[in-house]
Parts: structure tokens; sequence; C-alpha cells
């Protein structure tokens, strides 16, 4: 098997993923189990690692490495932006696995912890600010950012104007 240690490693659940993204594949199945040892991976992290469908791949964690087989390859470099196409998608509750140690058991309320971004998708006529407003009162235990698609793109925009007046600064 591999050792995948760098990189991005992402937690999803199966049955939710189609309505927050389309993870197209260039072969093998989508995931389908909550907690099954299975992973996607993506065609450059493939080509680079030599994986294949089948392959065993072994992602270090908290405790001891995780195996899991290559079950899809994702097109291109994936979901996540910023990993150089190393990525591996695994089922939610294999991502969990993860950041548990040796001696630590699976919690009885299965809590997630350390998770740094969920997606959430509104259901037929709910309201984004309220939905929002909701969110922001739940968290009150970690300093979370709540940001919607919208707030990202604008704020990609302003860098992007920032980086330009700087780099004419420097030009001239």
């Amino acid at each position: 098997g591999r050792r995948h240690g760098q990189g991005e490693d992402h937690g999803h659940a199966p049955a939710r993923e189609p309505r927050v993204r389309d993870l197209a594949l260039a072969a093998g199945v989508p995931l389908d189990g909550e907690s099954d040892a299975v992973a996607l991976v993506t065609e450059r992290l493939a080509a680079t690692e030599g994986l294949e469908l089948g392959s065993e791949l072994s992602i270090l964690g908290a405790g001891a490495p995780l195996r899991v087989s290559v079950v899809g390859i994702v097109e291109g470099d994936g979901p996540a932006l910023g990993s150089s196409g190393r990525t591996v998608v695994l089922p939610l509750g294999t991502a969990h696995r993860l950041l548990l140690s040796d001696a630590e058991a699976d919690p009885p309320d299965h809590t997630l912890h350390g998770i740094t971004r969920v997606d959430v998708v509104l259901a037929a006529g709910a309201d984004p600010d309220t939905v929002a407003g909701a969110i922001t009162e739940a968290l009150t235990a970690e300093p979370y950012i709540l940001s919607a698609p919208r707030d990202t793109a604008s704020a990609m925009r302003a860098s992007t104007a920032d980086i330009r007046a700087t780099m004419a600064l420097l030009a001239s």
C-alpha cells in the first residue's frame, strides 16, 4: 500500500454530496457508505503515486495509519482548491477515524472533532439570511467564519485587485 501524508483529506456524506458539488469520476464508482474503508483519489494523485482502482492506500492520522481501498478516481485535481491535486475523498465516518488517537474511542454521541469546513445546502424555500443567523448563534465553541459562495468570490476579486495594484507599484 501507499502512504498519503501530504495533501488534503476530505470527509463526505456520500448520499448528500451530489447536492453540494459534482465529483465527476474518470473511473470507478462514487462513495456510497458513511464509514467504509474506501477512497476516491484525484487523477493527478493517481498518476503521481501510481494508484489505480483497487490500490491500497495508508492515510496518516492521529492514530495508526488508516488503510483504504481506492474505488474511484476523480477527474483532474478534484474538489480542493490549493491542494495541487493531492486530494483523497473519504466517507465522513472514515475521515473521522483519522482524527482519533489509538487510545480514543469513537465518542458515543458521534460528535465530530477537527472539522474545518462544512457545506450547507438549504431546503427549498429556506431564507439564507435566517439560516446563516441560526448557524452563527449555534457556533459558540470556536472562532468560526461563516461565508457564502458570493462572499468568497467577492473577497477573491478584492484580493486580486490588491495584488494587481501592488504589482503595478513594484513595476513602476
